[in-house]
């Protein structure tokens, strides 16, 4: 095979090669080239045709097997919504070649096992030893990329899930349940980070974010039936660790609402072109002298002028509800233990408040992992608890993972009241299938 790298008609290299796998890398550095022309010579049996289905522009490494020293993969989901957790992965490479091998932030890594997709990531950190025989990487999934992205907010109603997921994520591939993507969502978001942003939709609408064994971000409501059972033959380790009760849960909800009748002065400046004025606090009703407002919301303004220019907007009310949650299992003993949540965003279809669960007791264990998956609800010596975290190595044979998981307090009727004692009762729809269960 000969391969020709030009520059517009300039020729930069010619070399030609032996190729003796189905897979092959052209060990050849050439920088700065926008043509290439692959001649093949002759096949290896006669009166066969050659088909080629891609050519990738710039380097694409595979390392095998025999060139990993260890692939630890750590998956995980925090109770609640609390947070959006980062899937990260740890490798040791022994490259067969070391040609091209380049490993800088933010480059794509996918992982796979028996030709099973396992995560699609990007580099962290890389660090390797002083003769390049040995790279140690970190890699993490897309959530560490939307963690270093803004997003600028905004105020909605009757907003669905799936044009605020899309305006969120953009270009980053991701894949949204049906019946979620239809939920409506009013309220509204300051700037904060994409993965903050996306955290506040998952926490509202009960969903869970995952990117474990995906390319992509795959967001979907939490499961209510259990996958499988762990057989006894398959457990090597289990701990359960009883925690302190949480005895109630408050869920703080802010709203906005217009109140002011005259607007303030926001900005008073010379400008030469484009700039932009973030607010301290959510604004309406935006007015500007001496130029235009190219884009705003609540948060910001995108505004346009040459000299002199006044911006000025009128302040919301921001008002807050509570409501209360009691957990019906505290005994007198019980020292009080509140898990507070704020949001503001509401889903119209669901409560949130009769989702939000009381942890009964965290199991570890290692055991067997086949299949099981973050978010899984799991038989395991007889108790049903949901996956949190998933451990393990890529490298075994047999995959044991070290788990975490979560088991819940279940009631017929959970007592709900507002700011002001009004009783909400409300029934639990898992309390059923837990019995089934047990």
């Amino acid at each position: 095979m000969n391969v020709k790298w030009y520059r517009g008609d300039t020729l930069l290299e010619d070399e030609n090669y032996n190729v003796n796998s189905s897979n092959y890398f052209c060990n050849t550095q050439v920088q700065a080239y926008n043509k290439i022309v692959i001649t093949i010579g002759n096949m290896t049996k006669a009166s066969r045709h050659l088909k080629i289905y891609n050519i990738s522009d710039g380097i694409s490494r595979q390392f095998y097997n025999d060139e990993l020293e260890n692939v630890e993969l750590i998956e995980q989901i925090t109770n609640n919504n609390k947070s959006l957790n980062i899937n990260e992965a740890q490798l040791k490479i022994l490259p067969q070649n070391t040609s091209g091998v380049l490993f800088q932030r933010t480059l794509p890594f996918t992982l796979y096992r028996n030709n099973e997709l396992y995560g699609k990531f990007f580099i962290n950190t890389s660090k390797s030893n002083t003769n390049k025989t040995l790279y140690d990487l970190t890699i993490s999934d897309y959530i560490q990329i939307l963690e270093k992205q803004t997003f600028l907010g905004g105020k909605y109603t009757n907003k669905t899930v799936s044009s605020l997921v899309a305006e969120i994520l953009g270009d980053i591939p991701y894949t949204l349940d049906a019946t979620l993507g239809t939920y409506t969502l009013t309220g509204y978001l300051p700037i904060l980070s994409k993965r903050d942003a996306l955290q506040e939709i998952a926490f509202a609408t009960n969903s869970y974010v995952d990117t474990s064994r995906s390319d992509q971000i795959v967001i979907k409501p939490l499961p209510v039936d259990r996958t499988r059972a762990v057989t006894p033959s398959e457990i090597i380790y289990i701990e359960t660790t009883q925690r302190n009760i949480v005895t109630r849960i408050e869920l703080e909800t802010e709203k906005l609402t217009q109140k002011q009748a005259t607007a303030d002065e926001l900005f008073n400046g010379t400008i030469s072109g484009l700039q932009t004025i973030i607010f301290d606090a959510p604004k309406y009703d935006l007015t500007i002298t001496g130029g235009t407002i190219v884009s705003s919301n609540i948060n910001y303004a995108i505004i346009n002028g040459s000299g002199a220019v006044t911006l000025s907007g009128k302040d919301y009310e921001i008002s807050n509800e509570l409501r209360v949650k009691e957990n019906p299992f505290v005994v007198s003993t019980d020292i009080e233990n509140v898990d507070k949540y704020t949001t503001t965003l509401t889903c119209n279809d669901i409560d949130i408040m009769e989702k939000l669960n009381f942890v009964e007791f965290t199991i570890r264990s290692v055991f067997k992992m086949n299949n099981t998956k973050i978010g899984d609800l799991i038989n395991l010596n007889g108790d049903v608890a949901r996956v949190m975290q998933l451990s393990y190595d890529l490298k075994q044979t047999n995959i044991y993972a070290e788990a975490e998981l979560e088991k819940y307090y279940y009631a017929d009727t959970y007592a709900i009241t507002t700011e002001n004692g009004d009783a909400l009762s409300t029934e639990n729809d898992n309390i059923l299938e837990v019995e089934q269960w047990v």
